[in-house]
């Protein structure tokens, strides 16, 4: 079972309810990184419960000691599975799920694998929001970054040390580096520990290359169209971000509107839910409303 946090709204009862929404963090990332971006959702939707995930080998989730492989699609079956010990099905399954760029590739895995399952114990969510999840391989500075800290001696001394360490020996930006710190957990005997399993980022990243994103989508959406139960993929991407060539962005004109919406935040780089999260916020509270 995955580690998990609740975050409720305020017109929301203690126990379970069916307005749940899933929230999945990025790789080498964590729930709570998802948190702000969560409060802020239920402030506009405030008979909503978000459920904020640890993926596995990350945040306070196991990782090794989870059945291998560690693949894309084995994250997505510990979200079914976690959902399923809470108890988080039929009328009760989330009705929508939020990644950001990992976390989505995870939450497309989520509506695939949900949406096809013959036995329906987990209903598939009516909305599915991928937040700057570029297909394909991951971005070079991504594979960078793992071999950088793939080389920090543990423990590690201090935050202050870290920053130093991969913006003056290995070229990490300092916002990248920054944001690296706040994985960071005491460790025993003194110093810090990165909080995730090096060795499952690392096999979930060569994975990357392996998922059929868009296979996946048609996937889905010939599943749509054979039923009443109407369901959307929405993506935003982050204008700034320049992993989205012509090229990835074309692959995505063939899908119908009325299941698939690409969305573009002009000011955002690849963290939307921090760069523009106003205009992130408008958007899912369009959707919401639909489904409401």
């Amino acid at each position: 079972m995955l580690h998990y946090e609740w975050v409720r709204g305020s017109s929301t009862k203690k126990e379970i309810n069916n307005q749940n929404v899933l929230f999945l963090h990025g790789l080498l990332g964590s729930g709570k990184n998802l948190r702000t971006f969560a409060k802020r959702l239920i402030k506009v939707h405030p008979h909503l419960s978000v459920l904020l995930l640890d993926a596995r080998g990350h945040g306070l989730s196991p990782g090794s000691t989870l059945e291998p492989p560690h693949t894309i699609s084995n994250c997505a079956v510990d979200v079914i599975k976690t959902v399923q010990q809470l108890n988080l099905v039929g009328k009760n399954s989330p009705i929508g799920v939020v990644g950001h760029s990992f976390g989505g590739r995870i939450a497309l895995e989520y509506l695939h694998q949900t949406r096809l399952d013959a036995e329906g114990i987990v209903s598939p969510p009516k909305t599915t929001w991928l937040l700057d999840t570029v297909p394909g391989n991951a971005h070079s500075s991504v594979s960078e970054v793992f071999r950088s800290i793939s080389s920090i001696p543990i423990p590690i001394k201090s935050r202050k040390d870290l920053i130093h360490d991969l913006t003056n020996h290995h070229g990490v930006s300092p916002e990248i580096a920054t944001w690296m710190t706040t994985n960071l957990v005491p460790s025993t005997g003194g110093g810090y520990k990165f909080l995730f399993d090096l060795e499952v980022g690392n096999q979930i990243l060569e994975d990357f290359q392996t998922q059929d994103f868009y296979s996946l989508l048609e996937d889905i959406e010939d599943a749509n169209c054979n039923t009443k139960d109407t369901i959307r993929v929405d993506l935003v991407r982050g204008g700034k971000n320049k992993a989205w060539t012509k090229e990835i962005i074309a692959k995505f004109s063939n899908f119908k509107q009325d299941f698939f919406s690409m969305h573009v935040l002009p000011n955002a780089g690849h963290w939307v839910h921090v760069d523009d999260l106003d205009g992130l916020i408008k958007l899912l509270h369009q959707r919401f409303m639909e489904n409401e």
